[in-house]
């Protein structure tokens, strides 16, 4: 269990600097991230990382198409983690 929060920080914690490399490609008008690339991220572990990306370096918050595909990874991950939790309790029950 220790082992999955450690990947889970560092999956975050990558998932923020490439949110904010991509920013700073953005704002020097160089070769970008793809959104692709930058929603993997998110959907592999990396959500928190990207809702504070986008919080702290203003990276992505005026696009309608990216922010509906955040927001429908984070609900998928919101509802296979309940999933996940509600046979866990059921299996210790």
């Amino acid at each position: 269990m220790k082992n999955l929060l450690y990947l889970f920080i560092i999956l975050n914690f990558i998932t923020t600097l490439v949110f904010g490399i991509d920013k700073w490609l953005a704002m020097n008008n160089k070769q970008r991230i793809s959104e692709k690339h930058l929603l993997l991220f998110t959907f592999f572990g990396g959500s928190f990382g990207a809702l504070l990306a986008m919080i702290l370096f203003k990276h992505k918050t005026a696009k309608p198409s990216f922010l509906w595909k955040l927001t429908a990874i984070i609900l998928l991950q919101m509802g296979v983690f309940y999933l996940i939790l509600k046979f866990l309790v059921k299996t210790t029950a």
